[in-house]
């Protein structure tokens, strides 16, 4: 027999040391796509993401050729910098990978390195951002957003908007 209060104590603390070494792993794993992208000198990379109705995805992965502000490229400045998805570098990286298992009644919460392309350890930067940062942000009404990766200055800018239903009532008795 399973001591449940026990048992949800566990599972929960476990999610919070995870959640807790969230910043130092996706830290490590922004210098690894860093270095990579430099090596193959592009400027950067951005993603972005949408979802609402308990369902979301990551939209479009695309790098940035040269030295080049994301943001200029994304409103239309110099647009031919921004490359097509298919012009990612055939390069493998290995980053830190968090996740949970089920093991008959324990859940095992681990850490592990695990090697990828360049354009998924993109992908994987930004879920593992936001699962850390904005758990459920598919549900209900939604929300969307990117990561711009540049190079050059080694940041990463997350932008993330939030959807939600807003009911306003006036009422006026004369």
């Amino acid at each position: 027999m399973i001591d449940e209060d026990n048992f949800v104590a566990t599972v929960l603390t476990k999610m919070a040391n995870q959640k807790s070494s969230a910043p130092s792993r996706i830290t490590a794993n922004k210098l690894v796509v860093i270095a990579a992208l430099k090596k193959h000198a592009l400027g950067g990379a951005t993603a972005t993401y949408s979802g609402s109705c308990d369902s979301g995805q990551i939209d479009e992965i695309f790098p940035v050729a040269g030295k080049l502000s994301i943001g200029q490229a994304l409103s239309g400045i110099n647009v031919d910098k921004v490359l097509d998805p298919a012009e990612f570098p055939d390069e493998q990286v290995e980053l830190e990978v968090s996740g949970g298992r089920w093991s008959g009644s324990s859940c095992e919460v681990a850490t592990t390195k695990k090697s990828m392309s360049l354009h998924e350890a993109v992908e994987h930067l930004l879920e593992d951002w936001l699962d850390s940062n904005h758990p459920g942000w598919e549900n209900n009404d939604g929300a969307d957003g990117r990561m711009d990766l540049d190079a050059d200055t080694g940041e990463v800018t997350f932008t993330h908007n939030e959807h939600y239903m807003s009911t306003e009532t006036s009422e006026e008795t004369l």
